[in-house]
């Protein structure tokens, strides 16, 4: 029997006749059911192909291979996305060990603070333009004169063990902030408060005073009323529940570790299957906490942790760079400056005001303190946030003017080279806290002021006793602060001159009855564009009037693994707010077609 390829067996000098390839091409077909060669049959090929044939036919292999691939990589680059998919686990440092992991006392401590935000929504939430959102609400009202605020709730929330959320929850987190046996920093703020339960998934609040502001201070946790009801206030610091909450957030509690001394010294929370909103794409988050910053650091650089919650601008470069991990910056409603006290006769002359600012030099603070991607501060709102006026003019420093100003108020150098006024010698004190930054930024501010003869004495006081000592009192002549802006962004605690005195923060004791008349209004605004205004109009009286040195706005820089993706960047209200849209953080992802998204 001849073999389907006997033609190519024929010597290449005998060429057959058409009539004898019709006969053979006929009994092949009749002896054969297939049509189509085998690819047994098709690998015989280059015997029978001259060494042309064969280069000729790798050729058009290559090409045939090469638009294939061609096309399946456009096919792949315009068709296929990565997106996220569950999976993996981040392990973050923190500065500082919980002590109470609750939304009723976690005020002032970071650490605290930041775990509180993972376990307990609040009724309402910030998106990311920084606007106040429904969480655990599911509407709200307030209203027309702005004294009555009403929540709804979702269906169908529930907490991490599985218990229903309700109503119920709701009024016992607010009554047990205004019990002030329980000790709850937030009871000065709802002490006038009135809440009233409407039906089994409505609240209604009414205010003591007008204000379209307060929607802010809602995006408190909701705490479980059936695992602290029977606590009493004796024992409400004391509870287990602090430290191994029941929340409703996207994670919960999973496992701690302690020390021997009693601190905690790691923490491990799971995805949550009870969460109302989108599950998140890490299996667990686990955090590290240690005493102080370099030890931190330390864990980072021993690979005992992938990121660290916090790390100053200011601090060792060398130290915040670790392999496979980057910096993220979030930029805080918060200006650091240089306060007069104004009830000080020295600070009378506008003139004398403006010297010290001219002779401040405030872009070389600003490099040195929070790094070259710092804001200088223009005034009282931080860059970025309600209120800030773009349009005011830089103050460089300008030492010639600066001088001259001092020359024109009395204040002349003597042979000494120090300015007196008669006898007296220009001394000022600048009093603030014991503590990085403010010791750099008042070193380089004595020697900016002291270039121009005027002696300069820097008072450090403890963090533990500044509040006390310090602000509560109004005893300083400068003071050297930062002022953080709470939830709501009301800048009327820190300007209006009914807070001159404790416990308000008015801390130049600025009076102006403009500025007050435009806080007030803003408190009642409605329009989001009517408020910037009044606030813009605010920065531009302070501006003019000189009650302070305004600085900077300092960075909050966070150090993170180079693989894990989603996380917020840009402005925040708060530290603990980088972790507001924790669930949509990953580390894993799979390909997908666009067309099925």
């Amino acid at each position: 029997m001849r073999s389907f390829f006997s033609w190519f067996t024929r010597p290449r000098t005998q060429q057959p006749s058409s009539s004898q390839i019709d006969i053979e091409r006929k009994y092949v077909l009749a002896l054969r059911s297939r049509r189509i060669p085998t690819l047994t049959q098709l690998r015989y090929i280059p015997r029978y192909l001259s060494a042309h044939e064969r280069y000729l036919l790798r050729i058009c292999g290559l090409l045939i291979f090469a638009c294939a691939l061609f096309t399946g990589i456009r096919f792949w680059q315009n068709n296929v996305v990565f997106v996220p998919r569950q999976g993996g686990t981040y392990t973050g440092a923190m500065v500082g060990f919980p002590r109470y992991i609750n939304p009723v006392l976690s005020v002032g401590n970071t650490t605290d603070s930041d775990l509180t935000k993972l376990f307990f929504p609040g009724l309402m939430k910030t998106n990311e333009k920084n606007e106040f959102v429904p969480d655990l609400a599911e509407s709200f009202t307030i209203s027309e004169d702005a004294r009555v605020y009403t929540f709804t709730l979702r269906d169908n929330l529930k907490w991490d063990d599985g218990e229903t959320l309700t109503i119920d929850d709701v009024m016992f987190t607010f009554q047990l902030i205004q019990d002030p046996n329980y000790s709850s920093p937030w009871n000065y703020t709802f002490k006038d408060v009135a809440f009233e339960r409407t039906d089994d998934k409505t609240i209604t609040v009414k205010l003591k005073e007008a204000s379209t502001l307060f929607i802010g201070y809602f995006t408190i946790g909701i705490l479980p009323a059936h695992r602290y009801s029977d606590v009493q206030p004796a024992n409400f610091l004391l509870v287990e529940d602090n430290t191994r909450p029941t929340g409703s957030g996207p994670f919960r509690f999973k496992s701690l570790v302690r020390s021997k001394s009693g601190e905690i010294r790691s923490y491990a929370l799971e995805r949550n299957p009870f969460y109302y909103g989108d599950q998140p794409y890490l299996d667990e988050i686990r955090f590290k906490f240690y005493a102080d910053l370099q030890s931190a650091l330390d864990g980072l650089h021993n690979r005992e942790a992938q990121g660290l919650a916090f790390v100053p601008p200011w601090y060792d470069r060398e130290e915040r760079d670790v392999a496979d991990t980057v910096e993220k910056s979030l930029v805080l409603p918060q200006v650091t400056a240089l306060f007069f006290n104004l009830k000080n006769d020295l600070f009378d002359n506008k003139d004398f005001r403006r010297a010290l600012i001219l002779a401040t030099d405030r872009e070389g603070i600003t490099d040195t303190v929070v790094g070259t991607d710092g804001l200088i501060s223009e005034g009282p709102f931080a860059p970025g946030f309600i209120g800030f006026a773009p349009d005011l003019a830089t103050r460089p420093r300008i030492t010639t003017e600066a001088s001259s100003l001092l020359d024109s108020v009395g204040y002349k150098r003597g042979d000494d080279g120090m300015r007196k006024k008669g006898s007296d010698t220009l001394r000022l004190v600048i009093t603030t806290v014991d503590e990085d930054p403010y010791r750099q930024i008042g070193e380089i501010i004595k020697q900016n002021w002291s270039e121009l003869g005027i002696e300069v004495e820097i008072q450090l006081i403890e963090a533990s006793r500044f509040t006390q000592d310090v602000l509560k009192p109004r005893r300083y002549d400068i003071l050297l602060y930062g002022e953080l802006f709470d939830q709501t962004l009301d800048p009327y605690v820190f300007w209006h001159s009914s807070e001159s005195i404790d416990p308000g923060l008015n801390f130049s004791i600025f009076i102006n009855k403009k500025v007050d008349t435009l806080l007030e209004n803003s408190r009642v605004e409605w329009s989001r564009e009517k408020r910037t205004e009044n606030y813009q109009e605010v920065q531009r009286v302070i501006a003019d009037e000189l009650p302070a040195i305004f600085l900077f706005t300092p960075v909050y820089k966070y150090i993170i693994p180079d693989d894990l993706r989603g996380i917020t960047t840009g402005n925040v209200l708060n530290p603990a707010e980088r972790f507001k849209n924790i669930s949509q953080w990953f580390i894993r992802t799979k390909p997908v077609l666009k067309s099925s998204l």
